[in-house]
């Protein structure tokens, strides 16, 4: 560029500046060259080394992953693998197995958890026995005691039947639980134990009681039942219990007993003047047999003699019924006294066919031999007059069999006929006293044989024959004198010991 000078010419001219670079300059210079032309050199290998770089990187990555993951697996197996076990153990609880757990845990809390869990078993298990014998405790308790017990929810599902009940009722209990009474009661059954409902809620109070007549496979019963409420102890109802007691037989023994005492009473007032009566009709005919020749006079003194011999009679049988001679307790064959009573009625009784069968077995054992031959007799009388009255035109066949329980010592005796038989609802009535089907009876003699078989502490008992008719049963204990009398005097009055 030009450069004026003051007093100078004008000239053009050149300025060089420059500056001394160091040797130490330099020589670095070189050593960033040759390093530089080193680089140069090495550059073909450097993707090679990054790629391994990477790997290795990659490498270890993974097997950082895979270890951190393979710990939390086993961390994770050591807590869950406890509590599956428990879970499983639970389940088995909730099924009734009570079994305690063995497993190692790795962690404290799960450790004392499977402890906790094993104690909890353990204490369930026993609390379990404890009920489980607590409740076969009742269950023998309801099993064994002499009356029906049958309990139903707050919903009115039955719960549970005692043994009593399912042999008096004839049920299945299997059929009944879990299902209303309502479903299994129909008609007058189901009105009835809703008319105890009723009545317990309408009146409040702790047990309604009401004497039921139910039939039972055609057999009738008298049962007195008794429905109360099931509380808990803090008064929360659980529901209701019916208890009934089978008052039958009382109720049998009991008409009984009043019947003997109207016998008694009846056969003292009329047999004082009967005795008279007749004396003064037989002293009127030899005074004046002679004197009167009026055939009406002869007439009435027969009538009244044959009227008051019949009175007397009546009166025996009142008498026999009302106070029945002791029972004479002999050795006698049962088989001998059933042939002697049945050949009065095979020689009197030509039209009716008649068979017995005995059981060569048959014990000779102590009995009343009188006592027990007139029951025979009463029962065919009774065949007999039923036969008379039928109006099917077949034969008429009465049959008699005797046989003999060694296992039980019991002697039977069956009398049947193929009569019209007997109505199921007077079947229960035909032993009491003073009743009876026919116009011309008194209504004693099957009282009298059930009388009889008492005092023998035997069993009557009447049902259908097949395919017609009644059959008769009596069970009679093949003992000795000495336990019979021991049984009869432990008897109370008016009871049935069978």
């Amino acid at each position: 560029m030009p450069v004026k000078v003051k007093g100078l010419k004008t000239s053009r001219g050149a300025l060089v500046v420059s500056t001394y670079v160091p040797l130490s300059l330099v020589s670095k210079m070189d050593i960033i060259a040759s390093a530089y032309e080193d680089y140069r050199d090495v550059n073909p290998l450097k993707y090679p080394i990054k790629t391994i770089y990477m790997v290795i990187l990659v490498l270890v990555t993974l097997l950082i992953l895979f270890g951190a993951t393979w710990f939390g697996f086993h961390l994770a197996r050591q807590l869950s693998t406890p509590l599956e076990i428990l879970g499983k153990a639970t389940e088995a609880i909730a099924d009734g197995e009570y079994k305690t757990v063995d497993v190692t845990a790795g962690s404290l809390e799960i450790a004392q958890l499977v402890e906790s869990f094993n104690r909890m078993t353990q204490d369930l298990s026993h609390t379990e026995q404890q009920l489980r014998a607590h409740s076969q405790y009742i269950g023998i308790i309801l099993s064994n005691i002499s009356a029906g017990v049958i309990s139903v929810d707050q919903m009115g599902k039955i719960k549970t039947v005692n043994k009593y009940a399912t042999q008096l009722l004839q049920i299945d209990p299997a059929k009944l639980i879990g299902k209303s009474f309502s479903e299994v009661l129909r008609g007058e059954h189901k009105a009835l134990l809703e008319s105890l409902f009723l009545k317990l809620k309408q009146f409040k109070t702790h047990t309604v009681q009401k004497e039921v007549h139910i039939t039972v496979r055609g057999e009738p019963l008298i049962l007195q039942a008794s429905l109360s409420p099931l509380r808990d102890e803090l008064g929360s109802d659980l529901g209701y219990v019916l208890v009934f007691d089978d008052l039958t037989k009382l109720v049998h023994a009991q008409r009984a007993a009043a019947w003997r005492e109207v016998a008694r009473r009846i056969a003292h007032e009329i047999k004082n003047p009967l005795t008279p009566i007749r004396l003064s009709a037989e002293r009127l005919q030899k005074k004046f047999e002679d004197q009167i020749t009026d055939p009406a006079f002869a007439s009435c003194t027969t009538t009244i003699i044959e009227q008051v011999d019949g009175l007397k009679e009546l009166v025996n049988e009142f008498s026999s019924f009302a106070r029945m001679p002791q029972a004479q307790l002999v050795s006698g064959d049962l088989n001998q006294i059933v042939e002697s009573a049945l050949i009065l009625y095979q020689e009197g009784h030509k039209n009716i066919e008649f068979e017995i069968t005995t059981d060569k077995n048959m014990p000779i054992f102590d009995l009343d031999k009188e006592q027990m031959k007139r029951a025979i007799i009463n029962l065919l009388e009774n065949a007999v007059a039923a036969l008379s009255h039928q109006e099917n035109t077949g034969p008429s066949k009465i049959t008699v069999s005797t046989s003999y329980d060694s296992i039980l010592r019991i002697a039977k005796i069956v009398i049947s006929d193929n009569g019209p038989g007997i109505a199921a609802e007077i079947r229960e009535r035909i032993f009491e006293p003073y009743f009876s089907t026919k116009d011309e009876g008194t209504g004693l003699g099957l009282a009298i044989v059930k009388r009889i078989i008492d005092d023998h502490n035997g069993f009557i008992r009447v049902q259908n024959n097949s395919p017609q008719g009644s059959c008769f049963v009596i069970e009679l204990p093949a003992t000795s004198r000495t336990e019979i009398i021991s049984n009869r005097d432990t008897k109370k009055d008016g009871e049935i010991i069978i």
